[in-house]
């Protein structure tokens, strides 16, 4: 928790690919699972399931970039450059999604995620955003 954080030695490319595709493969299950956690949700048990999906959803544009680039030069972008790097790839809808989910997101920040409305659009962009990248992620494997 003090000092310099001290990574370890990096890993060879081909072998990162190969770890984020693997975890890209295994969308296909979030992706059935998800409609139906969501039914019989509202309020915080939606908060409750952005927050689980939130550590899913944030890393899966970028490895979906590792397939296609340097994974190191992936895994080091903001979101705004992961965007644009994404567009430049050809996913210009997994940039659109991942975009827009961060902006819903930040509506539902901005009402205390108390509107139900806002929250299941939120989750409706995250479970485009995983749509997207796994459809790339099959024509890519």
């Amino acid at each position: 928790m003090i000092g310099e954080p001290k990574p370890g030695p990096p890993q060879p490319a081909e072998r990162v690919r190969a770890s984020d595709l693997k975890a890209l493969m295994t969308l296909e299950e979030d992706l059935r699972r998800l409609p139906v956690s969501i039914l019989d949700r509202s309020g915080i048990d939606l908060v409750v399931l952005i927050r689980r999906l939130n550590w899913l959803i944030s890393p899966t544009p970028i490895r979906l970039l590792s397939q296609v680039q340097d994974p190191e030069e992936a895994w080091h972008l903001n979101r705004t450059r992961a965007c644009e790097m994404l567009r430049e790839q050809g996913f210009q809808d997994v940039a659109e999604e991942y975009e827009e989910y961060y902006l819903t997101g930040w509506e539902a920040f901005r009402t205390d995620f108390r509107d139900d409305p806002i929250l299941r659009r939120l989750l409706s962009r995250a479970y485009g955003v995983l749509e997207r990248v796994h459809a790339h992620a099959v024509v890519l494997e």
